[in-house]
C-alpha cells in the first residue's frame, strides 16, 4: 500500500508537466492566447526620439510649436493605454485558471480585486480561439469582466477585443480593441456610489504591426482609434470631447518616419458651449518635420478657418510658421506674424502622408458605432 501511495504522489508531481493530456492544452496554445492581448508597441502612439531630445535640449532659436503642443496628446493617451496594458499583461502572465478544451477558451480568475475599496468584487480574463476556419476577421476574441462576488447578473465586460497575433514576435499582429470606460462607471455606481473621479467615454481601436513585405529590415505600424465623450479622470471637470485619430511609424535601418492626425470635436474655447473642430496633421522624416491644422466651427465665424503650418529641422528648430484666418471670400489674415519662408521647409507638403481621409469610411463608421454605444453584446 506505501508503495501505491509513493507511486500515486510521483503521478501527481510528473502529470502537471505532461502537457495537453493533463491540461486539455499545450504551452504554444496558451503563448498564442496571451499574444492575443495587445502590447505598448503595437497600441500605443510612437514618440520619435529624436523629437524628445530636441524638446529637452533645445535652448537656442525658435523652438518648434507644434511638437510641444501635440505631442502631450500623445503621451496623455499613452499613459491611459498603456496602464490598462499592464495590468492585462500581468494578470494572463499567471498560469490560467482553468481551460474549456470544447470553446479553447483560457480563463484567468475571477480574482478579488485589491485596488478597491469594494467587498468582494472580482475581475477575470478571457481568451478564446475562435479557429483558423471560422470565418471571423480575427482568430482570437477577448474581455476583460468586472464582477461582483458569484453574481453573474452583476458582471460587466469592460475590455474587448479580437486579434490575428503574430506567432514568432509579440509586438506584431492585428486586431480590434474597445476600453468601455461607461461600463466600468456604471459598475462603480451600482457598486461603489461613493468613488471618486473616473475616466469617461470609451475608447475604440484598430491597429496592425509587421514587417514591410517589400524591405524584411523595415517595420511598419499603423493605429486608427477614437475617443467618443472622453474626460480624463485626472481633468475633471472638463468638457467632453470626440478624438478621432491615425498615427503610425515606419521603421528601417536608416529611416524614421512618423506620423499623426488628430481630428478632435469639443469645447475648445470656453467662450460659448460652442464646440470647434481641430484637425492637426504631422509627420516626421529622421527628426525634421511639418504640420499642418485647421480649426473651424464654434465660435469661429461662419464660412471662416484658422489654419497654421510650421516646419521644423532636426533640432527641432522652425524652419517656417504661419498662423492666419482665413475668411470666407478667400482673403487671408495673419493672426501672428509669419515667420520664415515656405520654401525653406525641408518637408513641402503632407500630401503623400498617411492621414484619416485615407482610411476606409465604414471603418472610421464602425469604429465610432462601438466607442459611442459601446462593447458588442451578440
Amino acid at each position: 500500500m506505501k508503495r501505491i501511495a509513493s507511486l500515486s504522489i510521483v503521478l501527481a508531481l510528473l502529470l502537471p508537466a505532461c502537457g495537453e493530456d493533463s491540461q486539455g492544452y499545450d504551452q504554444a496554445q496558451l503563448d498564442q492566447a496571451r499574444r492575443a492581448l495587445p502590447t505598448r508597441a503595437l497600441l500605443t502612439a510612437s514618440v520619435p526620439e529624436a523629437t524628445m531630445k530636441g524638446l529637452q535640449l533645445n535652448v537656442l532659436g525658435a523652438p518648434a510649436v507644434f511638437p510641444q503642443e501635440v505631442l502631450p496628446v500623445a503621451t496623455e493617451i499613452n499613459g491611459t493605454i498603456g496602464n490598462l496594458l499592464d495590468i492585462l499583461e500581468i494578470v494572463v502572465e499567471q498560469p490560467p485558471t482553468v481551460y474549456d478544451s470544447d470553446k479553447a477558451e483560457f480563463v484567468w480568475g475571477p480574482f478579488d480585486d485589491s485596488d478597491t475599496v469594494m467587498l468582494g468584487d472580482t475581475v477575470y480574463v478571457w481568451v478564446k480561439d475562435m479557429g483558423a476556419n471560422s470565418g471571423e476577421d480575427f482568430r482570437y476574441g477577448y474581455a476583460v469582466v468586472r464582477g461582483m462576488g458569484r453574481d453573474m447578473a452583476k458582471n460587466k465586460a469592460v475590455i474587448w477585443g479580437a486579434a490575428n497575433p503574430d506567432p514568432d514576435n509579440e509586438d506584431h499582429g492585428a486586431g480590434v480593441v474597445i476600453w468601455d470606460f461607461e461600463a466600468n462607471r456604471e459598475f462603480e455606481d451600482e457598486n461603489n456610489p461613493n468613488h471618486g473621479e473616473l475616466d469617461e467615454g470609451r475608447f475604440a481601436a484598430v491597429y496592425i504591426r509587421d514587417d514591410d513585405a517589400n524591405e524584411p529590415d523595415t517595420e511598419v505600424g499603423i493605429v486608427v482609434a477614437a475617443f467618443r465623450d472622453f474626460v480624463a479622470k485626472d481633468d475633471q471637470p472638463a468638457e467632453p470631447g470626440d478624438l478621432d485619430y491615425l498615427y503610425g511609424a515606419v521603421e528601417g535601418v536608416d529611416v524614421r518616419f512618423d506620423f499623426m492626425d488628430f481630428r478632435l470635436t469639443g469645447n475648445l474655447d470656453d467662450a460659448t458651449e460652442a464646440e470647434e473642430f481641430l484637425d492637426v496633421q504631422m509627420a516626421f522624416y529622421n527628426g525634421t518635420g511639418r504640420a499642418e491644422a485647421i480649426g473651424a466651427g464654434g465660435d469661429i465665424p461662419q464660412d471662416a478657418s484658422i489654419e497654421s503650418t510650421e516646419c521644423w529641422n532636426a533640432g527641432l528648430l522652425r524652419e517656417y510658421y504661419s498662423f492666419e484666418a482665413v475668411l470666407g471670400d478667400g482673403t487671408r489674415q495673419p493672426i501672428a506674424p509669419t515667420e520664415g519662408e515656405p520654401t525653406a521647409c525641408t518637408m513641402q507638403s503632407l500630401d503623400d502622408v498617411p492621414s484619416l481621409d485615407d482610411v476606409d469610411a465604414e471603418m472610421l463608421d464602425a469604429l465610432a458605432d462601438v466607442a459611442t454605444n459601446g462593447i458588442p453584446t451578440e
